[in-house]
């Protein structure tokens, strides 16, 4: 199956930002990234892009890596958060056991309960952003890197 996002463009404004017209519009890579949430990862996605205004080649290639430049870059800045990330799960699970390891050295009853608590509530909570925030941000990674 073909999967084609269509552009229909008015003028150069419609592409460029408002602020730097060397960078894709927010309205556009919005309207590019709901578009593409439909089509699986796996699938080619083709743009066809209707002007009202004549593009020469020169500005085809410049819109061309305008939308390259933008996703590519999303790529990057989801790769670094991603290892922040995986930098915070790391450090909370090493706090879930440091408390799971305290508990099993004390014995006091009140105070040894809450730091058993706190040492389940920082390995899950490190377990359960290892498993669901990694999958979110592979799959965020894929869509960009399709488009």
């Amino acid at each position: 199956m073909e999967n084609i996002i269509k552009i229909h463009l008015n003028e150069k404004s419609d592409y460029q930002n408002k602020f730097n017209e060397e960078i894709l519009s927010y309205e556009l890579s919005n309207y590019i990234l709901e578009e593409a949430r439909s089509v699986n990862t796996k699938e080619k996605i083709n743009f066809v892009v209707f002007s009202k205004f004549d593009m020469q080649d020169t500005e085809k290639d410049v819109f061309i890596s305008m939308i390259r430049n933008k996703f590519g870059a999303d790529i990057s800045e989801i790769i670094n958060s991603h290892h922040k990330q995986r930098i915070a799960n790391l450090l909370i699970f090493l706090i879930g056991i440091i408390f799971l390891t305290i508990y099993s050295l004390f014995e006091i009853t009140v105070i040894s309960e809450v730091i058993l608590i706190l040492g389940w509530v920082f390995v899950w909570e490190a377990i359960c952003n290892f498993l669901y925030k990694e999958i979110e941000s592979k799959f965020k990674i894929k869509k960009r890197k399709q488009i």
